[in-house]
């Protein structure tokens, strides 16, 4: 059976592939093969996403959906511990995207909000979600808006920025980069998973 893993082990990887196989799955066998991506596979696919297609704000949020809706992405990342997570993103009355993360250890760690706006050097293939840039809607039921650079948010989310590239329909691939800008190795996936809903944590 052709996985995901599968098609990025091969000798030569083809995103175009890639692609058209992730958007011909079920959403939930998508989802599943997405999650499955390992530290090593997560790292290959950031390389070939950068010659993916065009991403704008409006591929997370449509540009008509209604404020504070939100439109959720379930995701992995390449860390030992408490890889999963997801991120959450929505517009705000401005018309401007943020979002935040919901993971099981937010309790102590924040919601880490976001925004989220092109990538100032790469505006048409790449969004960057920054956490120093914080939106000025937070969601009542999610909990308010504080600073990543609070005790102890700040090991988490403090200064850092994660630049995203798409890799399918509903599927992304991201890395973050530290307040310096300097890329760490530090990968994570995301896959788009179910319809918009009212804010819950």
């Amino acid at each position: 059976m052709t996985t995901f893993s599968s098609m990025l082990t091969s000798s030569q990887p083809e995103l175009g592939a890639i692609e058209r196989h992730l958007d011909g799955l079920p959403a939930p066998e998508r989802l599943r093969q997405v999650l499955a991506l390992g530290p090593s596979l997560q790292r290959s696919l950031w390389e070939l996403a950068s010659a993916g297609k065009q991403l704008g704000p409006e591929y997370l949020v449509p540009a008509d959906a209604p404020p504070l809706a939100l439109h959720p992405f379930e995701g992995r990342n390449s860390l030992p511990a408490f890889s999963r997570f997801a991120k959450v993103f929505y517009r705000q009355p401005d018309g401007g995207l943020a979002g935040y993360n919901r993971a099981w250890i937010a309790w102590l760690i924040g919601n880490g909000y976001f925004t989220c706006a092109p990538h100032p050097q790469k505006p048409e293939h790449e969004l960057r979600i920054d956490y120093t840039i914080l939106p000025q809607h937070g969601l009542p039921e999610v909990g308010p808006v504080r600073s990543n650079d609070l005790f102890p948010s700040r090991f988490v989310y403090g200064g850092m920025r994660d630049d995203l590239r798409r890799v399918a329909a509903d599927v992304l691939i991201g890395r973050a980069f530290d307040r310096a800008g300097k890329a760490m190795d530090a990968w994570f996936v995301l896959c788009r998973w179910n319809q918009p809903t009212a804010a819950r944590t």
